[in-house]
């Protein structure tokens, strides 16, 4: 394939000492619109990072070209075998990279007809779920937990309400118990902490046990259903995507429901237009994902083949991490300022 050019580029970009470091204690200081406002101006709107000591990987800041990183998958793949860093040896198998952007046999790390079949297989599952249950359930467990404050005289709201009341509901759905998420360390694996492998070796081991008892008795629970699937998976398969299934799904609803609780509390006008029926739920929610994405970044891609992409010269087999955070704060298409007069968007 020959080098193509694809997006805005930013000619004359100011010299850099180097790529930002997306690691280590600094990064704390700095909150993360700050940081992407400032690789923006720095270097337009894909810019280049440091996930780990040594490790480099492209940040893609623009909304189009996070777009365009997502859907082209002649130029770009998702499967991290063809990650260089990988290839040349430079992560050890205990990096707490690899189970966050590394190679599973699941439909987010697949390209092709295997991402595409693994795909029907999720979604018609996805699919039996019975939402009038689910909901049922879903207003118990939160009524529970609200009536629990009372006794309780106050209550955070991630670790007393959003976190038990997702982890309750996924558990019931990948048929385990109840205090799994306090178990299964989840957390260390989105973190990317020094536990991170250990987390998600104990996380599949927790998933692939169940899938041979699954078979001969199967239940109401997205496990079985997806070994019941005409079209079969392995138990690897399945227990990798329910992995995949439970690290998106809980972390993300759990800082939607964050991020929406906020947006009504640092903005009078909101709360004002929601109780008085000018803005719903619906738009509510909108408005909290484009504040704030509750997954600021979302699984690689990389090269296939050397490139120029957003003026920026990519190489084969490097890592571009997509970055709808900054792409909703992209000022081409938010505008430079917001006008303050649509409610479901700033």
């Amino acid at each position: 394939m020959n080098p193509s050019s694809h997006g805005r580029s930013r000619p004359g970009c100011p010299v850099s000492p180097g790529p930002a470091r997306l690691y280590g204690t600094g990064l704390g200081r700095e909150q993360p619109h700050e940081l992407y406002d400032r690789l923006r101006q720095r270097w337009g709107p894909v810019a280049p990072v440091e996930i780990a000591p040594g490790i480099g990987a492209w940040l893609v800041l623009g909304h189009a070209e996070v777009l365009e990183l997502i859907w082209n998958e002649q130029e770009f793949t998702s499967d991290a075998r063809h990650w260089s860093a990988l290839t040349a040896g430079l992560l050890p198998m205990d990096s707490p990279l690899l189970p966050l952007v590394g190679h599973r046999p699941a439909l987010a790390r697949l390209d092709g007809h295997e991402h595409r079949q693994q795909r029907q297989v999720v979604t018609q599952t996805l699919d039996l779920i019975d939402l009038r249950r689910s909901l049922t359930m879903v207003r118990q467990r939160a009524d529970a937990l609200v009536d629990s404050w009372a006794v309780q005289g106050g209550a955070d709201l991630i670790s007393q309400y959003a976190g038990p009341l997702v982890w309750g509901v996924f558990a019931q759905l990948l048929g385990l118990p109840d205090d799994s998420g306090s178990r299964l360390g989840s957390r260390h694996i989105v973190d990317g902490t020094d536990e991170a492998a250990r987390a998600e070796s104990v996380l599949v081991g927790v998933l692939i046990r169940p899938a041979a008892g699954k078979r001969a008795a199967p239940g109401a629970d997205l496990p079985s259903w997806l070994l019941a699937h005409s079209t079969p998976l392995t138990d690897e398969e399945v227990a990798h995507n329910l992995v995949v299934l439970l690290l998106l799904g809980t972390d993300s609803t759990i800082s939607r429901i964050g991020n929406t609780v906020r947006v009504v509390l640092n903005d009078s006008r909101v709360s004002t237009a929601l109780a008085t029926g000018r803005l719903t739920v619906s738009d509510l929610v909108d408005r909290a994902l484009w504040s704030d994405a509750p997954v600021p970044d979302i699984a690689g891609r990389w090269a296939r083949a050397d490139i120029t992409f957003a003026g920026r010269r990519i190489r084969a087999g490097d890592l571009l991490i997509p970055c709808p955070a900054a792409a909703n704060a992209d000022p081409e298409v938010r505008g430079t300022e917001a006008s303050g007069n649509d409610l479901t968007r700033d």
